[in-house]
This record gives C-alpha cells, sequence and structure tokens, in this order.
C-alpha cells in the first residue's frame, strides 16, 4: 500500500517552537521573511492578493492565523464563522503563504495586537499590514523593538475586501 499525504499544505502549518527553528534556518541562508498577522475568518479575493503582494515584500511569508479564542475577542462573540484549524488550512493552501502559524497569544493592543510572541521569535524582515489597518502606529512602534520594517500593502482594488462585509451581504439576503 502507497502512503501518501492528502493534504500536503498541511505541513505548512507550524507550531511556535517550529516556525522559530525554520526562520533562523532560512535567515542563515539569507532568506528575507516577510510577516503578516490577521483572522482570515472566510478566506476572500482580498486576502489572496494581500498575501501576494506581501509575499513580494521578501522570500518567505509566514502568516498568522488569528486562534478562535482572539477573533472572539476582536470580531464579536458570532465569529469566528471557521474554526482556527479550517482557516489555517485555507491560509496554507495559498500559493504565496509558505508557512502559516495558529497564534496562542493574549491581545496585548486594545483589540488588535495578538502576535507580540511571534514577532519576538521570528524576527521578521518586513511586517506587512493593509493599509486599512486601524493599529498601524502601534503596529509601528512594536516593529522597532525587532529592527522589523513595516510594508503597507494596498488593497482598495478588491471589490469585497473583509469578511464582515460579506457577511452582511449574507445577512441580506
Amino acid at each position: 500500500m502507497v502512503n501518501y499525504k492528502i493534504f500536503p499544505y498541511q505541513e505548512k502549518i507550524k507550531t511556535y517552537s517550529q516556525i522559530k527553528e525554520i526562520v533562523q534556518s532560512l535567515k542563515k541562508r539569507g532568506k528575507k521573511i516577510v510577516f503578516v498577522s490577521g483572522c482570515y475568518d472566510i478566506v476572500h479575493l482580498g486576502h489572496v492578493r494581500f498575501l501576494m503582494d506581501a509575499k513580494r515584500q521578501g522570500e518567505i511569508l509566514v502568516v498568522s492565523v488569528g486562534s478562535d479564542k482572539n477573533v472572539k475577542l476582536i470580531k464579536g462573540q458570532e465569529r469566528p464563522v471557521m474554526d482556527e484549524k479550517y482557516r489555517a488550512s485555507m491560509i496554507a493552501s495559498l500559493l504565496p503563504v509558505d508557512y502559516a502559524v495558529i497564534d496562542e497569544e493574549h491581545i496585548t493592543f486594545p483589540n488588535r495586537i495578538n502576535f507580540s510572541v511571534l514577532l519576538s521569535l521570528i524576527q521578521p524582515h518586513y511586517f506587512a499590514v493593509n493599509n486599512n489597518d486601524k493599529s498601524i502606529n502601534a503596529k509601528k512602534t512594536l516593529l522597532k523593538k525587532y529592527r522589523t520594517k513595516l510594508r503597507i500593502v494596498d488593497v482598495t482594488s478588491a471589490a469585497i475586501t473583509s469578511t464582515t462585509k460579506i457577511l452582511k451581504i449574507l445577512n441580506s439576503l
């Protein structure tokens, strides 16, 4: 009997300790690391475009996917629509994503930042955010500590750029 993996993209989902080791090895080989963080509740074209543009900022893209607990805190009790393992699998299946990590952290900035431990472990060259991010200034301050450069990705060209907008459309049907 042949033993093969049905979903090889799931190998891209890593724990904190695994991603730390992987990134250290990649940096030693001169790779430029880009880090992003988000909920990715219902993956849509805005997410895909954002991740594609974020990947262009460097060579390796690491995506932090919000835990179910944190998404509830940030977005409300009705969210997430999809659980964290599903969302991490969806993100890991996208071509620009090299690695995905489910965040295990507490919110450290009012309703927004939940990746400070990951940031300290990875210490990426670049952290990408979308141009609609309400906490860009707080993130700039945090990134200085790790000498990580902020990259702003314009997502205004996507017709529907948020899960919240998608849910409003669906609820109006």
